[in-house]
């Protein structure tokens, strides 16, 4: 059988050394309970990957957000590198603004048995209204082409662009008050409404935001970006909400989980939709759900190495001690100089001990 022990990844050992009187012996005294050991710090290291041939040489500031609230800010040194430092396990997100390129939101989850995650973030230049040839149909959703904005506003569009640039330079209230001015004059600007949402959140105004994300679906239910934005949502706000009751959090788990489903209907091959809705399955205590939607994911993008992190979580709840084993030889082989590798060899040796017969 094997111990409880190894569902810790690591145990923290207290010992208390006795005082000794010089002379005669103090009178008996309570023990003392020990304080609670200090909880294992984690690292986020990144680095900023731009889709130019020229990228940017100055510094960037990115920001860190757990549960929808801002923890701290960094700046990039010239090669785009990152670090955030001294945190605890737990579901995270990076967001970087920055003027010419795409916004940045990405969701970051560290474990209990990573000693630190490496998050490589993509900037991609920001995509303008452009034209194209007649009966030309574009991939992504998040150009505007001349059909999409055939019948939309002049004044709108132009009040859209302005809201991102004001987004860029971090001013979110007045790209919110620009975002809302474009919605004003064409109520059924998608990009206006999805936008908006995600301006809603970096404020705090969740129930705006979701209301907004909800729109954007309602006007281009074709397109899986609101349906993400929407789902993650939630599966932040049931993190948050945790403490409340599984009938709080377990409610916007189970909608996150079926907007996941209905993105990936959209975007079969979406490896982080996989990815996400694994989490969300794990989250719930799906574990065979989540086991699956996690394969997927990794199967779709092998660059994904948190969802070999993700499936040893499962593993180790249901007590599948050989794929635990498994899967981190797998991590181990594909991140080498991974910093939590000591960590999790540790934790193999304690396995393979367990599971090998007494002598």
């Amino acid at each position: 059988m094997i111990p409880k022990s190894l569902l810790l990844f690591a145990a923290v050992l207290w010992t208390a050394t006795p005082a000794f009187a010089q002379v005669v012996p103090p009178p008996p005294q309570t023990p003392r309970t020990p304080a609670p050991p200090a909880p294992t710090l984690h690292d986020i290291s990144g680095k900023l990957l731009f889709a130019t041939a020229r990228p940017p040489d100055e510094r960037i500031e990115v920001h860190l957000t757990r549960n929808l609230q801002r923890i701290t800010s960094v700046f990039s040194d010239s090669l785009g590198n990152f670090e955030f430092r001294g945190l605890q396990a737990g579901s995270y997100s990076i967001s970087v603004r920055y003027p010419g390129y795409e916004d940045v939101d990405q969701q970051v989850e560290i474990y209990s048995m990573q000693k630190s995650v490496s998050v490589p973030i993509q900037m991609n230049p920001t995509v303008s209204i452009i034209r194209r040839p007649s009966g030309f149909q574009g991939d992504d959703p998040n150009i505007l082409d001349v059909d999409q904005i055939r019948d939309i506003p002049k004044k709108a569009v132009q009040a859209y662009e302005k809201a991102l640039e004001e987004n860029r330079k971090g001013q979110t209230a007045k790209a919110i008050r620009l975002f809302e001015e474009a919605i004003k004059i064409a109520p059924d600007f998608y990009h206006a409404h999805n936008n908006l949402g995600v301006a809603y959140v970096r404020m705090s105004r969740y129930e705006e935001a979701e209301a907004e994300y909800k729109k954007a679906r309602e006007l281009n239910p074709k397109v899986d970006q609101p349906l993400l934005n929407l789902a993650l949502l939630y599966i932040t706000q049931a993190d948050a909400r945790r403490a409340e009751g599984r009938p709080v959090y377990g409610k916007l788990l189970d909608d996150a989980m079926d907007l996941l489903d209905a993105a990936i209907k959209i975007k079969p091959n979406s490896a982080y939709a996989h990815y996400y809705l694994g989490t969300a399955y794990y989250k719930s205590e799906f574990y065979e759900e989540a086991e699956k939607s996690l394969k997927r994911a990794g199967e779709l993008d092998p660059r994904l190495s948190n969802v070999r992190l993700m499936l040893i979580n499962v593993y180790i709840k249901q007590q599948q001690w050989n794929e635990v084993v498994a899967q981190i030889d797998a991590y181990l082989k594909e991140n080498p100089k991974a910093e939590e590798r000591k960590n999790m060899e540790e934790l193999r040796l304690k396995i393979v001990k367990s599971l090998s017969p007494a002598i």
